[in-house]
């Protein structure tokens, strides 16, 4: 009896899943999804996990988000967090931008609502955000990939969406952006860097 009582005190930590997608370290924080989407090679169907290790404790997001935007809340591919506020963070992923404060949902963004768009005529299911980054402003730049004539956009710190789409990015005469951009990152010079990863 002693011994189960003992065990009880005990807080073996560790995160609550074992998958990994991106991880970041930001603010002394480690930021990790759980994806994984790439278009045309990899869909595992994961649930929406978002798991933050603040050198102590993990933190681990609701993975329910489904209940409340009716849409599905799988492979989160992309994380960051507000150079400014650490408990601001962006996730994208097979499913769309999901925007978090304090690790409760404050806003989803897709076609509906956003200049986000999904693949070809494809539901919300695949509106495809497998890049995201903040800028030392507090601008957070999102990739949507294969999407009709939208690539780059940014949704600036007061909260307004501007669209820097690129026609080198389009890749038929549809202008279909390319299928798997992700991993951004600014240069020195403030330049946005990323790659495009197929199959």
């Amino acid at each position: 009896d002693t011994n189960i009582d003992l065990v009880k005190t005990l807080n073996p930590g560790g995160p609550h899943y074992n998958k990994f997608f991106e991880s970041k370290f930001i603010h002394g924080r480690l930021y990790t999804t759980g994806g994984s989407y790439m278009t045309g090679g990899v869909q595992e169907n994961n649930p929406g996990i978002i798991q933050i290790w603040d050198g102590s404790n993990w933190s681990i997001y609701p993975t329910n988000i489904n209940e409340v935007t009716g849409w599905n809340y799988q492979d989160i591919d992309c994380i960051d967090a507000d150079p400014n506020d650490p408990n601001h963070v962006f996730v994208g992923g097979r499913c769309g931008l999901y925007e978090f404060q304090n690790g409760q949902l404050r806003a989803y963004y897709y076609q509906g609502n956003s200049p986000l768009k999904a693949v070809n005529t494809l539901p919300n299911d695949y509106t495809l955000v497998m890049g995201i980054k903040y800028d030392n402003s507090g601008n957070l730049w999102v990739i949507n990939s294969l999407a009709i004539n939208v690539n780059i956009l940014k949704f600036t710190n007061g909260r307004q969406w501007e669209n820097h789409t690129n026609s080198a990015l389009f890749y038929d005469e549809n202008n279909t952006t390319l299928p798997c951009l992700r991993c951004p990152i600014f240069d020195s010079r403030g330049l946005l860097w990323f790659v495009n990863t197929t199959y």
